[in-house]
């Protein structure tokens, strides 16, 4: 079975500013601006997505999911599944993916940090 690392160092840089070292390139960006790093994933098979749910969810997507889950929780693991299988979030959508649980090679864990919904995903292929 395939894990995110139980303890993972995300770390926030605000607009303009460099990502501190130990940057990989696994990024995310939220509405404000503000650009997630997950330190030291493997970005070959490791993705971050980070949303703010104070936001709204796009309405024209919010309307087609169904699910019992929070959106943001739905939509943040698809986030990752997107990047980790290299798919557009639109054919994911479209397929019917929002909400369904992730591809069993693929694992997703959410996390709560600083009002964020942060979810780190691991591919063991």
């Amino acid at each position: 079975m395939v894990a995110v690392p139980s303890d993972p160092v995300i770390v926030r840089v605000p607009r303009g500013e460099r990502c501190p070292d130990g940057c990989t390139g696994v990024h995310s960006y939220t509405s404000d601006g503000i650009r997630w790093c997950w330190q030291g994933a493997d970005a070959a098979r490791e993705a971050i997505d980070v949303e703010l749910p104070t936001a709204p969810p796009p309405a024209a997507v919010a309307a087609r999911y169904e699910g019992d889950e929070d959106f943001w929780l739905a939509w943040t693991r698809l986030e990752v599944v997107a990047k980790l299988t290299d798919t557009p979030m639109l054919t994911l959508v479209a397929r019917g993916d929002l909400g369904r649980p992730a591809p069993s090679d693929i694992a997703v864990e959410h996390l709560f940090l600083d009002g964020a919904v942060v979810a780190l995903g691991r591919r063991t292929t």
